[in-house]
């Protein structure tokens, strides 16, 4: 996949992204695990949740997985092909991820059936 073709996948989701509205979820697979129970290879669910600011105006995000708790990443910026994410564990220490939307299933939104 070319860098334009990443970047034209990618534009459906950072619409998606920038329409959530305060305390709006947006679910999405990324990957795959295995599931021990049954040993089958399952996709990874996940959620981003949109924050406004008091204003109204600035939004924050935070990605997290659906299945599992306390395992929430921040989102520090969106580039045209992936989403920057960061956290910090209990003694400070900073740990970084780059995801990338290209490779994000949301439904319809990774179609072209959404108008710009």
């Amino acid at each position: 996949m070319t860098y334009q073709e990443k970047v034209k996948r990618s534009q459906a989701v950072v619409k998606a992204i920038n329409e959530l509205k305060n305390d709006e979820v947006l679910e999405f697979v990324y990957g795959e695990k295995e599931n021990y129970s049954t040993g089958k290879i399952e996709p990874v669910k996940y959620k981003i949740k949109g924050y406004g600011m008091l204003d109204g105006e600035y939004m924050y995000y935070s990605i997290s997985r659906v299945d599992k708790w306390m395992s929430r990443m921040t989102v520090e910026k969106i580039t045209p092909t992936t989403i920057k994410l960061y956290t910090y564990d209990m003694m400070d220490t900073r740990t970084t991820y780059n995801l990338p939307m290209y490779k994000m299933e949301i439904g319809q939104i990774i179609t072209e059936e959404i108008k710009e």
